[in-house]
Formats: C-alpha cells, sequence, structure tokens
C-alpha cells in the first residue's frame, strides 16, 4: 500500500478557495456586466471611508489565501500577493470603465494590493505563531484557516 501525501490535498483546496475568491472580487466589481464597447467612463480621485474599507475587506482573503499557498516560498514580505493584488485590481478597474454603472478610482488600486498585502502579512504571522518552519506541512497552516 502506497501512502499518500495529504499536502497536495490541503494545497489543492488552498487553491481553489483562491479561485473562489477571485471569482468572488470579479463578480463584486463588475456587477452587473454590462459592457460597453468603448470606453464611457474615466478614472476619478475621489475617495471615501467606506470604499477604502471595502476595498482591503475584499482583497484581504485574496493575500492570505495566496501566502498559505506558497507556504514553502521563502519571504516574509507578501510581495508576490501585493504584486497579484495590484495586477487584479489594475485589470478590475480597467474593465470598469467600459461598464456605465461603475466608476474607476485610482485609489482603488492601492487599497486593493494594499488589503492583498495585509492578508498576506496576516497569514505569515499566523505561519510564524505557530512555529512552521518554511518547507514544513501546509495542514497545520491551513488549519488557521479551515
Amino acid at each position: 500500500m502506497i501512502a499518500t501525501d495529504p499536502f497536495p490535498t490541503t494545497r489543492s483546496v488552498l487553491q481553489l478557495l483562491t479561485a473562489l475568491v477571485v471569482a468572488a472580487i470579479l463578480a463584486f466589481t463588475l456587477w452587473p456586466f454590462q459592457f460597453s464597447a468603448h470606453p464611457v467612463g474615466h478614472f476619478s480621485s475621489k475617495i471615501s471611508v467606506s470604499d477604502v474599507t471595502a476595498n482591503i475587506a475584499l482583497f484581504l482573503p485574496l493575500g492570505f489565501l495566496l501566502r498559505l499557498v506558497r507556504q514553502r516560498s521563502p519571504g516574509r514580505w507578501g510581495l508576490p500577493e501585493l504584486l497579484v493584488g495590484a495586477a487584479l485590481s489594475l485589470a478590475v478597474e480597467s474593465a470598469q470603465l467600459y461598464l456605465p454603472v461603475r466608476q474607476s478610482q485610482y485609489a482603488d488600486i492601492l487599497c486593493n494590493a494594499g488589503g492583498s498585502w495585509v492578508g498576506a502579512l496576516l497569514a505569515g504571522f499566523a505561519i510564524r505563531q505557530l512555529a512552521l518552519p518554511t518547507g514544513s506541512r501546509l495542514p497545520d497552516a491551513a488549519s488557521v484557516l479551515l
């Protein structure tokens, strides 16, 4: 009988959760999906506290899950998660230019990327609090989430 390693299963679950979070972000930010053939909006510089809070909260789970998925990789500063959050946010804000009911904002890109980065830092902190060295088994770290 061949022993199976639980790591790929847990990693697959985390990857699935990450994909679901990305799908939720796309649904929340691009609804009602009534795209125009030409840009109908422009980037705005308006900022509100509620928008900042919502944007950070929306992308925080993405950074958290991405950091757990890449647990075997060294690094504590969350730069990969920050870059993924910024890229996804830039794509979303650019797509919103083609939605008459949405408004693209420069601040959203920064807040979304920041939310992803904060999520990564929180996941890194959780991993360190569980005293899991780099390269250890992910199921222990995933138990924080699941």
